[in-house]
């Protein structure tokens, strides 16, 4: 029970971030989310099961409230990202693991904006 609720929560807070955030235009330094980008840079680093599953489900997660909120006509603020069908939840995680290496001064942001940064750099709307 607690893990749906935990889970619907997680949606609301992504979906206000990707809504009012839009790939770190605004000051989502600031802004309260569940987690920084130095949490997410510090589990998709780390060598262990767990911390894998975490970064990947979090990614995962993200991207699939993007789709989500796409579906729904949601106005998705600043950024774009042009995800292909068979780009898969392993490409993202790898494409949100570059942008947290090449970008150390964001990892105090939210970490979901920090996964639209690296969506919207990694696939490109043409």
């Amino acid at each position: 029970m607690w893990i749906r609720t935990a889970a619907s929560t997680c949606l609301v807070a992504l979906a206000l971030a990707f809504t009012l955030g839009g790939a770190l235009g605004q000051d989502t330094k600031t802004a309260k989310g569940f987690f920084s980008g130095s949490r997410l840079y510090e589990e998709c680093f780390r060598d262990h099961p767990l911390s894998y599953g975490f970064c990947l489900g979090f990614v995962a997660g993200v991207t699939d409230t993007y789709f989500l909120l796409v579906a729904s006509n949601v106005s998705l603020g600043a950024w774009r990202a042009c995800i292909g069908a068979n780009v898969t939840a392993e490409q993202i995680r790898n494409a949100v693991k570059h942008y947290l290496a090449l970008h150390p001064e964001t990892r105090d942001y939210m970490a979901a904006d920090l996964v639209s940064a690296a969506l919207a750099e990694e696939f490109p709307c043409e």
